[in-house]
């Protein structure tokens, strides 16, 4: 029997949640047989990551390019440069491409049209259309550029949620839609007991983890927690785990409003230090303004955590309000501010059930339960369209 070969194509190597997933797909297809390339879009990728690809070194391809988003840049380089990934799929017999947001979906689709036998999976990560609309005529030109690229090359397109599911049909093509949860890999901190004194044990401790980013909502809630400080009897603290571009901003509120007191910014923090401080806090509050998925709630929820969040996105599947942790609508103020409230006049008594929450993470977002489906779609077996 033929070893099975697959082709990944991504913009870039560095921290995000389709980065985190594609290494964890690479590494066991490696680990269990798969021939397995890699093409890298950008020059500029994360060397810690890149560190833990366990392929060959003619098994890597990097492109060098400057650009990791979709642009005329990116666009005349994809042009020029995309016979490069063709000839690298042929000299490793590629079966199958999967291809990790729109920039290398565009490439993707180059190489199928060169090569017809190959299979591409495009997987789509994000709210795109939300995140960036169609508000110009060089976005609807490209736009459709795109779709008929994308009805002639297209294999299978995989969304990562429901809602991303409805985002891209309602702005492009989609060939036999699958709807697959991304994974979590089970963290060792996870065996530890997470059911402890959380980081003040005179208060409640509130902890927004990811990078900071203002689709991501930190702004947002920081305005809510200003209005909720005082009103209970106990001392509310916030921390906000992550590094990114909004942290100055950030952090200039804190002070402006003298909340330095009860409000941490850590700047970025390793995976496993991210994971420690979830296990510390009482609620992790993840307040996005848009969200492909939330991978944040659900490494929350393999700690046995309980979750507030908004609605926004996938979110919306990953908590159920008042069964796996709590929602409010994304973006309302009045809505947020009143669902804390109750939340918190109710504490402990509003905390979820530990096992309950890990044994919802282990039925939907175990990478074990995960990988089982992505490798029946590289096989062609599989046979359920829509996520559990």
């Amino acid at each position: 029997m033929m070893t099975p070969s697959v082709l990944f194509l991504i913009p870039s190597l560095n921290y995000g949640g389709a980065e985190i997933l594609l290494l964890q797909q690479i590494n066991w297809l490696h680990k269990n047989g798969w021939h397995v390339s890699l093409a890298i879009l950008s020059a500029s990728n994360d060397a810690g990551l890149m560190n833990q690809l366990p392929l060959p070194a003619d098994h890597l391809l990097v492109l060098g390019g400057t650009h990791s988003v979709l642009n005329f840049k990116a666009l005349s380089f994809g042009l020029q440069q995309h016979h490069r990934i063709s000839s690298f799929a042929r000299k490793h017999s590629a079966e199958s491409i999967v291809a990790h947001l729109p920039l290398a979906h565009f490439y993707g689709r180059l190489v199928k049209l060169r090569n017809p036998g190959i299979k591409l999976l495009v997987y789509h990560h994000s709210m795109q259309y939300q995140a960036s609309p169609l508000n110009s005529y060089p976005k609807k030109l490209f736009n459709l550029l795109q779709k008929a690229l994308a009805t002639r090359a297209d294999d299978l397109t995989v969304c990562v949620s429901e809602a991303v599911e409805a985002n891209i049909r309602e702005n492009f093509v989609v060939k036999s839609p699958v709807v697959l949860y991304n994974a979590v890999t089970f963290n060792k901190i996870a065996a530890s007991d997470t059911s402890g004194p959380a980081a003040d044990s005179q208060g409640i401790h509130l902890l927004i983890p990811g990078r900071l980013h203002p689709a991501k909502g930190h702004l947002f809630f920081l305005k809510i927690f200003e209005q909720l400080v005082g009103r209970f009897a106990f001392r509310l603290t916030l921390e906000i785990a992550g590094g990114g571009n909004l942290e100055s901003e950030l952090r200039l509120f804190v002070a402006q409003h003298q909340l330095s007191e009860i409000v941490t910014i850590t700047g970025n923090l390793t995976n496993n230090q991210m994971l420690d401080r979830i296990c510390r806090a009482d609620f992790i509050v993840v307040p996005s303004l848009s969200e492909g998925l939330g991978i944040v709630a659900i490494e929350a929820l393999m700690l046995g955590k309980t979750v507030v969040a908004s609605d926004a996105g996938g979110l919306g599947e990953v908590v159920r309000d008042g069964v796996n942790g709590y929602l409010f609508s994304a973006g309302d103020p009045t809505n947020c501010l009143n669902q804390m409230t109750k939340i918190l006049s109710q504490f402990p008594g509003s905390l979820l059930d530990p096992d309950l929450l890990r044994n919802d993470y282990e039925r939907r977002f175990s990478f074990e339960a995960y990988i089982r489906s992505f490798t029946e779609l590289l096989n062609n077996k599989y046979e359920h369209h829509h996520a559990p």
